[in-house]
């Protein structure tokens, strides 16, 4: 589905069409409160206008792997020191090294404790370069498969899969 704004043209506007020069403005012609008002668009309504649903999904994916990675980072940060000092082995003795970490709110007082913020998202960039692509595919596959499910089945599949 595009997302672009077909509304028929009333006498006196301006249609929309690609041919415009970019530099020639864009007004919005719509039925809500701005009716009568020629409101330019944003510059995100002007990149909006044409873009496919799968488009969208791959933005929204992409938004949210970041905003996972972010969240998750300090935890992953967390997990890592503890497996480099040996902290999961179970029922091992952990070695003759001096344990400097134990369990995950004492690991994390001594990542905070010695290099603060800073500390806690080290590595965020790796991560977030794993997360934004996976979800950014992971959301428009999704959106695809229900799209195509609902038209193979011929049904309203879409109930079941929100």
């Amino acid at each position: 589905m595009s997302h672009e704004r077909s509304t028929p043209s009333s006498p006196g506007s301006e249609e929309f069409s690609s041919s415009r020069p970019p530099s020639a403005p864009q007004f919005a012609t719509t039925t809500s409160s701005f009716a009568r008002q020629r409101v330019p668009l944003t510059p995100l309504e002007r990149w909006a206008i044409g873009r496919s649903d799968s488009s969208f999904n791959a933005l929204a994916g992409g938004a949210g792997g970041f905003t996972s990675g972010v969240v998750t980072c300090p935890l992953d940060v967390i997990k890592t020191k503890l497996q480099a000092q040996g902290g999961f082995r179970a029922g091992k003795p952990v070695g003759s090294g001096h344990v400097v970490y134990s369990g995950l709110l004492g690991t994390a007082r001594v990542i905070w404790g010695e290099e603060g913020l800073k500390g806690m998202y080290r590595g965020l960039g790796p991560i977030i370069l794993g997360y934004l692509p996976t979800w950014a595919v992971w959301f428009t596959v999704y959106g695809k498969s229900k799209e195509f499910f609902c038209n193979y089945s011929g049904m309203d599949i879409l109930i079941f899969l929100a």
